[in-house]
């Protein structure tokens, strides 16, 4: 069965792997794909091991909201020297987010969306 759904910039680029449209389309936090007059959908590719947390370690990317990101980056500030949050544009570039970094989630939000 084929379906369509309109795809916004940055929600799905022509070079993304089979396995990332699908994880877009239908994982965790995927496109509200059904919903044909929907706005833009900013998803993000992430991955994390905080301690102490609520949030159980992801060491896979899986895509996420960006009100996620600011939400773990608000706990990896007080975690353990350990913790680590990776964010990984829409380019492929990848951001090492830990304790000691001083990046606010205002400095984060226009890598995520470039």
């Amino acid at each position: 069965m084929t379906t369509a759904f309109p795809v916004f910039n940055r929600e799905i680029e022509d070079g993304d792997p089979e396995v990332l449209v699908d994880a877009r389309i239908h994982g965790h936090a995927s496109l509200p794909y059904s919903d044909c007059g929907r706005s833009p959908y900013r998803a993000v590719d992430m991955r994390f091991d905080i301690q102490p947390s609520f949030y159980r370690p992801s060491p896979k990317f899986k895509v996420f909201r960006p009100a996620d990101v600011q939400k773990l980056m608000d706990v990896v500030s007080t975690a353990s020297p350990q913790s680590w949050l990776e964010v990984r544009s829409f380019q492929g570039e990848t951001t090492r987010l830990r304790p000691d970094t001083t990046m606010s989630f205002a400095d984060v939000f226009p890598f995520l969306i470039n």
